[in-house]
């Protein structure tokens, strides 16, 4: 981002004042150029949404990344498709989804259709604050 403020490339942000009173300060930093704001932040109120199956974790179970940990939660995903074993890494990893896929795959003896039509395919939508 840097070299296209620096390039001319982007405008800053109009109304920055009220953009960095409403966001968090490492989101603010994170979307500026030294101390001129050029995106809007991305926080809570604007984009990050976790989706979990009501029928086996509480809404006190993901209230925070550490009650989930204790909870056992080791499988996350993204909308765009990513998953993420916490085990392994802490952001979505293609190849390592789809050698874990293939390692199940394997130890079940099952075909991937039939795999596949035992995962849960509605979850419900909660907003992180």
């Amino acid at each position: 981002m840097a070299a296209l403020a620096a390039a001319g490339g982007l405008d800053p942000i109009a109304d920055e004042t009220a953009i960095r009173s409403a966001a968090l300060p490492a989101a603010v930093e994170a979307a500026s150029v030294g101390n001129t704001l050029y995106a809007y932040p991305l926080t809570a109120d604007n984009g990050y949404f976790l989706y979990y199956n009501k029928a086996y974790f509480t809404d006190e179970d993901v209230e925070s990344l550490e009650r989930m940990l204790e909870r056992g939660c080791r499988l996350g995903g993204e909308q765009s498709g990513h998953t993420i074993f916490t085990d392994y890494a802490t952001t979505g990893d293609g190849q390592l989804t789809a050698l874990q896929f293939l390692q199940i795959l394997k130890r079940s003896g099952k075909p991937a259709s039939e795999l596949a039509s035992i995962c849960p395919s509605s979850f419900l939508l909660c907003s992180i604050t």
